[in-house]
């Protein structure tokens, strides 16, 4: 349901090779460098001519803290209560280790603020070892021009399977950005294939960070996108505890905008414990935004989150996804509800790379689909895919909604083969004349199971619709069709 990415940008061959080379030294000299860590300070009432070594003797400018030559396990202090105006980079040349980070955070009480006005907030280019720590990030909003993201962790290293290890963003707060609040990205290009290079971070964690009011997504990761590539970007990030809210999505985009939290281009990867609401309602793409989901990524675990009043004006804005290309993922103990799209979809779109092996148990949806969907659902040709043991409780549809929803358990009209769908052990309860089971193309769904799931709905009619006969109540469907309660 879901357009493809758009690469960023492309490095020529000179600068990705130059950038390559001062990783490798960055990587196996880190140990040697920061033998004598330093602490700089900045300060509103600070002077640049000072050394910065002292709070006495603070910097005053992001300007003054983008020149210092930062060694691994230095620590930049901004002064809490603060703030800065400007853009803070951090390049490959202040690169820290895992051992030894370069650390950005706030001192004194309070936190320091990054006022990024209408340009990016924190840049983080082609360096590891770097950690984000209890600052606030604002930008102007994009309806006064910016159009750029919060904190941005970016490669474009041209070396196959490159990792930069740990990136850390902690006790953040990030808004008014144009794009996305937080987002982790690589992007590079063989030249001579013509084929696009996984190249990206390893040990990520965000934790307690809370980026809303930011137009694009709250949170986000990407890499260099392709069909016919093995291989992903990024390895083991751990969302932890962040919230994501009032992302609106971006019109005209062309493209869905407007999400929560994604994990995309990741081998390796959890969100928990984090919430995502009131996302993606500007978004007018044909497919929409998601409060928290993962697409083009393997192992992937989504776990005890809770998602609810995601919305947009198309189709989409549900609570949990797992989307194209996404294998061998799991979504469990997550609550869904009174989103306008479904509550937990699987769904493989055209041109991904293979779906297949996800599971979803253990969850809860209530009154998802409230303009489309339903409380589980699958389509677009996803391949062993298992529901288990959720609960899903759905009303009828708000007055005035579309026409596409709500249902219980939903395999979407697509045309698309889905191998291997199992449902089993679900409670699934609707109201109000809502369909349990809609499956409009039962031919094209070769082993489709529905077992040991328990139905109800409630004082209303019964109404299971499978192909062009719709059942009055489930031993009659089950009956004819041979599929189990």
């Amino acid at each position: 349901m879901r357009s493809r990415p758009t690469p960023r940008r492309r490095a020529d061959r000179a600068s990705r090779l130059a950038l390559a080379a001062l990783s490798a030294i960055a990587l196996v000299a880190g140990t040697a460098r920061g033998a004598h860590a330093m602490r700089y300070y900045v300060r509103e009432s600070g002077s640049d001519a000072a050394d910065g070594r002292t709070s006495a003797t603070a910097w005053r400018t992001i300007a003054r803290a983008n020149a210092a030559d930062l060694e691994p396990g230095d620590r930049l202090m901004f002064e809490g209560g603060g703030r800065f105006a400007g853009r803070l980079v951090i390049g490959p040349e202040d690169a820290g280790t895992a051992r030894k980070p370069v650390t950005v955070s706030s001192f004194g009480r309070g936190r320091a603020t990054i006022d990024a006005g209408t340009g990016g907030g924190i840049l983080v280019h082609d360096a590891g070892g770097v950690r984000i720590l209890r600052m606030n990030v604002v930008g102007s909003g994009r309806a006064a021009g910016n159009r750029s993201d919060g904190i941005s962790f970016y490669t474009d290293l041209a070396v196959p399977g490159s990792l930069l290890r740990l990136a850390r963003v902690e006790h953040v707060e990030v808004s008014g950005f144009g794009k996305s609040g937080l987002i982790l990205g690589g992007w590079a290009w063989d030249d001579t294939t013509q084929t696009p290079i996984k190249t990206g971070f390893a040990d990520v964690r965000f934790f307690d960070v809370d980026s809303h009011d930011n137009a694009d997504a709250g949170i986000l990761t990407y890499g260099s996108y392709g069909t016919n590539v093995s291989g992903w970007a990024h390895a083991n990030v751990l969302v932890d505890r962040c919230r994501s809210h009032a992302n609106p999505g971006i019109p005209g985009k062309g493209g869905n905008s407007g999400n929560g939290i994604v994990l995309v281009d990741v081998d390796g990867g959890r969100i928990v414990r984090s919430l995502a609401w009131d996302n993606g309602w500007l978004n007018d793409a044909a497919s929409g935004p998601i409060g928290i989901w993962a697409w083009d990524s393997n192992r992937v675990v989504i776990e005890d989150n809770e998602a609810w009043g995601n919305r947009l004006g198309t189709r989409d804005g549900g609570g949990f996804d797992l989307d194209g290309g996404a294998t061998n993922c799991t979504m469990r103990r997550n609550t869904s509800h009174d989103n306008v799209g479904s509550g937990f979809l699987v769904y493989q779109f055209a041109g991904a790379r293979p779906m297949r092996d996800n599971r979803v148990y253990d969850n809860a949806s209530t009154n998802d689909g409230r303009t489309n969907g339903g409380g589980l659902v699958v389509g677009g040709g996803a391949v062993r895919t298992t529901f288990e043991r959720n609960r899903v409780d759905v009303g009828p549809r708000a007055p005035g909604a579309g026409s596409d929803g709500p249902y219980g358990v939903h395999v979407v009209l697509d045309g698309a083969i889905n191998l291997d769908t199992v449902f089993r052990g679900n409670l699934v309860s609707t109201t109000g004349g809502v369909p349990l089971v809609v499956v409009p193309q039962p031919g094209l769904q070769p082993g489709l199971l529905f077992e040991a799931n328990a139905w109800d709905a409630g004082t209303g009619p019964v109404a299971i619709a499978w192909g062009a006969t719709t059942y009055g109540s489930v031993e009659a469907w089950s009956a004819a069709t041979g599929q189990g309660p």
